[in-house]
């Protein structure tokens, strides 16, 4: 790995150019610092360019990812960073996550995840990388959200871009958890840069509980390539203290180095394609130059035995998985992405609308995930469209007259109609208008003739009567007998 100086942890009284040279002369070539925006962006790059050293990493503006009312501002944090780093060569910005809101610790992940998935499109553009940083409360940060490297390795997880990374400080990590070694060598996918420094006390890397060089071999041994910045505060001269640290660092690889039995080198260089068991690529001429060790031929090494792997995380639709392959004869895992699965889609189907009622157009979700690939779409309601229509009055029965929707049939501004009634009955009782029976016939009797008979006397009576219908009965219920006379019909 390479070593890196924090300029404030050092050299925070000097002018940054002033800093940046200073380090150069003791052999350092790689910085990084916390705020930029003191700097003057266009003397900062000369400087840096002028003496060969490389800035890896700068904060980001705004630290409030756990509250998704500040969001915006965290983005507008984001990509005015990416512009600076731009201008500084810089690839890597740092963002603490923000404050314990008091909001459920879900809500706060969740939020946490949504703002990194909403500034990965800005920081792939600017080929940046965003770290988070898990802090300890216990002693340093108290508030702060995030402490457990868990948690962070879970959101890089969820969020799934290659942008979004964790820088992992091993200072606060040994005071909030520990497990420093599995922590990092079996998460180094998530894993962008480190932090080093002696707890307790926050000082050099010998002065605390923690044996560096049994973490940096570690490390190292499991294929981490980035830098480690050395984020203490010195006790001694800061000249003596860097010092310190890289003849810590290098003898933490002359512990470890080995060459393969097979290579047959004995000069001070291997070359880095040489895959040595528990030590993969290394090039002991890249050490000798950091720090000036002369390696000798050593055997009993071997290349690495992998198993067939694991799947150690399972790719999902929108995220990579991880398979991980380990070393039957030293341990070390070497680890392989999945690629995430892709969304499998299916019709969500839409609904009409009516004439009152605001219908949906065909969506599209996954069938896996459920998650929403083509959002439903409003369709407007349609809107009543009229006719008008009129049901005459009749004689005896009332009348409608109303508007009615010609694609829902409801019906609006009915009006009763009365109806038009008969007229008076004419001489068979029946209406003029139509023909209804609605009252009794009228009926005439004709002068009476009396005409002599043998034992009786025969009245003639001539009946008129008037009836539509009428049958003989009826005509004999209206005769009454007279003076005892024997009424007979026509018939008998």
């Amino acid at each position: 790995m390479k070593l890196c100086v924090p300029i404030p942890c050092f050299f925070g009284d000097l002018p940054f150019e002033a800093a940046v040279e200073k380090i150069a002369s003791l052999g350092y070539r790689y910085v990084e610092i916390y705020g930029w925006k003191q700097l003057d962006l266009r003397s900062a790059a000369a400087a840096l360019d002028g003496a060969g050293v490389t800035m890896l990493s700068m904060c980001t503006t705004e630290f409030c990812l756990t509250d998704p009312a500040r969001r915006g501002l965290w983005l507008d944090g984001i990509a005015e960073s990416c512009e600076a780093a731009r201008a500084l060569g810089v690839k890597r910005l740092i963002s603490q996550v923000g404050p314990d809101t008091g909001a459920g610790r879900e809500a706060q992940h969740r939020s946490i995840v949504d703002g990194l998935r909403a500034g990965a499109g800005v920081l792939e553009s600017a080929g940046v990388t965003v770290m988070i940083e898990p802090l300890n409360t216990k002693v340093d940060h108290p508030g702060y959200y995030l402490t457990s490297s868990s948690e962070a390795f879970d959101i890089v997880r969820e969020v799934g871009s290659p942008n979004v990374k964790i820088v992992f400080d091993i200072y606060h990590q040994q005071v909030s958890e520990g497990n420093i070694i599995p922590n990092v060598t079996e998460n180094l996918d998530c894993i962008a840069h480190l932090h080093a420094a002696g707890h307790p006390g926050r000082h050099e890397l010998q002065s605390g509980e923690n044996d560096y060089r049994n973490i940096f071999a570690a490390i190292d041994r499991a294929g981490y390539t980035g830098a480690c910045g050395l984020e203490h505060s010195p006790l001694t001269a800061p000249e003596e203290s860097l010092a310190a640290a890289r003849a810590l660092y290098c003898g933490a690889l002359e512990k470890v180095t080995v060459y393969n039995k097979n290579c047959e080198i004995k000069s001070d260089a291997i070359p880095a394609s040489v895959e040595i068991c528990g030590y993969t690529g290394s090039s002991a001429q890249t050490y000798a130059q950091a720090c000036g060790a002369q390696f000798t031929s050593l055997d009993n090494a071997h290349t690495h035995a992998f198993d067939d792997g694991v799947i150690t995380a399972a790719a999902t639709c929108d995220a990579q998985g991880i398979k991980t392959y380990t070393c039957a004869v030293c341990g070390f895992q070497r680890k392989e992405a999945i690629p995430a699965a892709g969304h499998k889609p299916e019709p969500i189907p839409g609904k009409a609308a009516t004439c009152t009622e605001a219908g949906l157009a065909d969506g599209e979700k996954c069938s896996v995930c459920g998650a929403i690939l083509t959002a439903q779409e409003a369709i407007p309601a349609n809107g009543h469209r009229f006719d008008h229509k009129t049901v005459a009055a009749t004689w005896t029965d009332a009348g409608l007259d109303y508007d009615i929707c010609v694609m829902c049939g409801a019906r609006f501004n009915e009006q009763m109609l009365p109806s038009l009634g008969h007229t008076d009955p004419d001489a068979n009782g029946r209406c003029a208008r139509c023909g209804a029976q609605i009252g009794d016939p009228k009926t005439e009797l004709s002068p009476v003739t009396v005409k002599p008979g043998a034992n009786a006397v025969v009245i003639e009576i001539k009946l008129q009567i008037v009836l539509g219908d009428g049958s003989v009965s009826d005509i004999l219920a209206l005769l009454e007998h007279a003076d005892g006379a024997v009424v007979k019909n026509a018939a008998g």
